[in-house]
């Protein structure tokens, strides 16, 4: 049986995928951390470009630096937040370094099919607007229009990466089989509220989280009592048991009608462990007073179920393989 093949194009984007989705674990580890003001300027860190190891690196300008008015919970200089802010914008940098290598690696397939590179340009021009909504995070202490602004943004990006791979590798595939074309409305229309909804989501759980850091900042000593953020985690439960019932749907007719192709299958399956799995952190946050490792996890998560539906909607639009034999 042939195999058909990523082109290098369609894998140097998968590469770039993942590690904008490590730039978001990373970002989420920042804030479940307390890290967010770790660096208190930017693009430097306490005006030096390699940040301090110890109290005593500390320039004279910042060494009577105030830290209870930033969102870092009142501590003077930390080492481990400071790095953990620094090293964030850094991976930060990485991605934007290879966005603009996904640029002009799509310019040599410009005369055959131009929406590579185009769509290359705006995922190009979203990292550098992360960029700026990055500063302005920083400027205006951790300002929750802003987070919800950068993650809505992470979102955009995600999306857009994730269409640019679909498109990369149908236009390079070899040896293509056949496509089939979904003709059900009744999928069309859950696939897609499921996007929306889990938008929503999301948004209400960046809400959650700016509950439990006024929490802390009001109580920096005091344990997460969840019954606090009452309204914020109602609205954040409705959704997410939205997004259950929704995404289980989506699995029963893929299910029903779609189990002989590997590739769409597949997908469905991995959408139900990532809920699964969802359900178990979500379940850990609440009982166990919201413990630092599983918050990053918990948007990962988030993102990555996201990730999924948005990709069935586009198998959706534009068809799928019946052969699922990737030779990467």
């Amino acid at each position: 049986m042939r195999a058909f093949k990523f082109a290098p194009f369609s894998r140097f984007i998968l590469f770039l995928i993942f590690l904008v989705y490590f730039l978001i674990f990373v970002g989420s580890l920042v804030r479940a951390t307390g890290s967010g003001m770790g660096c208190p300027d930017w693009p430097k860190c306490f005006g030096l470009w390699i940040p301090p190891l110890s109290i005593e690196q500390v320039p004279l300008s910042y060494s009577n630096y105030d830290y209870s008015n930033l969102s870092n919970y009142g501590l003077e200089f930390n080492v481990f937040k400071t790095w953990t802010e620094y090293l964030n914008r850094l991976l930060g940098v990485f991605v934007g370094f290879f966005t603009l290598l996904l640029v002009f690696y799509s310019f040599r397939y410009f005369k055959k099919k131009s929406t590579l590179f185009y769509i290359s340009v705006i995922c190009l021009l979203v990292v550098i607007l992360q960029g700026a909504i990055g500063a302005k995070v920083v400027s205006t202490n951790l300002a929750q229009s802003m987070i919800n602004v950068h993650l809505l943004l992470a979102l955009f990006l995600i999306g857009l990466l994730i269409f640019l791979f679909h498109i990369s590798y149908k236009h390079n595939l070899v040896h293509i089989k056949s496509i089939l074309f979904i003709e059900n409305s009744y999928f069309y229309y859950t696939i897609l509220i499921s996007l929306i909804v889990t938008v929503v989501q999301i948004c209400f759980g960046a809400s959650v989280r700016n509950d439990v850091d006024t929490f802390k900042l009001a109580n920096p000593n005091a344990l997460i009592n969840v019954t606090l953020l009452d309204k914020s985690l109602s609205l954040h439960s409705l959704f997410s048991m939205a997004v259950i019932v929704l995404s289980s749907i989506t699995f029963m007719m893929l299910k029903l009608k779609f189990s002989n192709y590997k590739l769409i299958y597949y997908l469905g399956i991995a959408l139900m462990i990532l809920i699964f799995s969802e359900l178990i952190i979500a379940y850990i946050l609440v009982n166990f007073g919201l413990p630092w490792w599983s918050q990053p996890l918990h948007l990962t998560i988030a993102f990555l179920i996201f990730g999924v539906q948005f990709y069935i909607f586009l198998i959706y639009k534009f068809g799928f393989y019946k052969k699922f034999n990737f030779a990467i």
